[in-house]
């Protein structure tokens, strides 16, 4: 790049050159036809040519200059592209530096950051050994939110405690004004109602599996009493003998018109709701309105009630009553709200019924 500048620098200092040839030839002839004029009047022609020659030497002078001139351009040219090597050099020096300078500065509040925390520790043991160490993650890596109260944690949340109470004791319970056979006997309780639980869990999964075979033998049994009882109807069996089988007669016909559902919750199970239904206008019948797909069912977590169902989260479309709703151990104490309303085959709805409210028992 630098020989293409230094040509076309050259080429413009040639094209000067020419016009200054064309110029002196210009004065030449000017200066001839003055001394042919000056020829046919008797003057002297030999005082133009020294005109000419100096005509010449200015151009060549200029020439000159303008060589020289280019020369110095494309010395500083040089100059110019090594200063900005040089440049880049520094500039890369000052990199690194600010480099690590960064990496001091990442370093230095990572010191302070840990300085901070071990603060803290000597500030408030209890505090940051729970909140930093002990306290369990959940299942998405974020650290859990300690219960307010103890009656508020869960089964596995007090011993989580229990246990952060023991190790925070142990090495000089004398700082909790207490002492270590106190912590012997946290420890043991601890013991006792970890193998309670356990036991419990394991009675809860067995009563549930219990549950499902029962309710399975229960469907086969319905099923076969009322095989009986059709066929006996079918074949025109006599009230009085009917009387005698002592199978109480079917719910009745299916209520014509919906209304809308009438809710209850059964909140004897803990962390459990049981939330039935029956039509508001039939409340014995507990088989669905004609034309009704289900019953839509929307829940709100709060004290208070939901104004309408943009307040709620749907939960389900139950074809059949009733629905359980089970809960975590953290929504114990909480009051769950329910909507209930009917949804038709053709998509459309009824009104919302009573809204019904219940505590989720611990």
């Amino acid at each position: 790049m630098r020989r293409s500048l230094l040509r076309r620098q050259a080429d413009r200092t040639a094209g000067l050159a020419r016009d200054h040839r064309r110029q002196a030839a210009q004065i030449n002839g000017e200066q001839a036809g003055k001394v042919n004029f000056s020829a046919q009047r008797g003057g002297k022609p030999q005082e133009s040519r020294p005109k000419a020659r100096a005509v010449w030497l200015e151009a060549g002078a200029i020439c000159f200059k303008a060589c020289a001139s280019f020369l110095k351009a494309g010395a500083f040219s040089f100059k110019a592209v090594a200063f900005f090597k040089k440049a880049g050099a520094f500039c890369l020096k000052a990199g690194a530096f600010s480099f690590e300078g960064d990496a001091k500065n990442v370093a230095g509040v990572s010191k302070i950051f840990e300085g901070h925390r071990l603060r803290l520790a000597s500030v408030a043991p209890a505090i940051t050994v729970s909140a930093w160490n002990y306290w369990p993650k959940s299942k998405k890596g974020r650290y859990k939110v300690m219960p307010d109260s103890l009656s508020a944690a869960s089964d596995a949340e007090l011993i989580t405690i229990a246990q952060q109470v023991i190790a925070a004791m142990t090495p000089d319970p004398t700082v909790y004004a207490s002492t270590a056979g106190v912590v012997t006997a946290l420890s043991t309780l601890v013991t006792t109602f970890d193998g309670d639980l356990t036991a419990h869990v394991a009675a809860q999964a067995a009563a549930k599996s219990a549950t499902s075979t029962k309710e399975a033998s229960r469907m086969e049994l319905e099923a076969a009493i009322r095989s009986i009882r059709n066929i006996a109807n079918a074949n025109k069996v006599k009230e009085s003998d009917m009387s005698n089988l002592g199978i109480p007669a079917s719910s009745g016909a299916a209520p014509s018109n919906a209304t809308g559902p009438a809710g209850a919750v059964d909140t004897s199970e803990r962390l459990r709701h049981t939330i039935s239904w029956t039509d508001a206008a039939a409340l014995g019948n507990k088989r669905k309105p004609r034309g009704v797909m289900g019953c839509e069912i929307w829940v709100k977590l709060g004290e208070v009630p939901p104004g309408n169902e943009k307040d709620c989260t749907f939960l389900t479309l139950d074809a059949k009553t009733p629905y359980l709703m089970e809960y975590d151990p953290a929504d114990a104490g909480k009051m769950a709200h329910y909507m209930l309303r009917w949804r038709f085959r053709d998509g459309s709805v009824s009104a919302f019924g009573e809204t019904e409210s219940a505590t989720i028992t611990g």
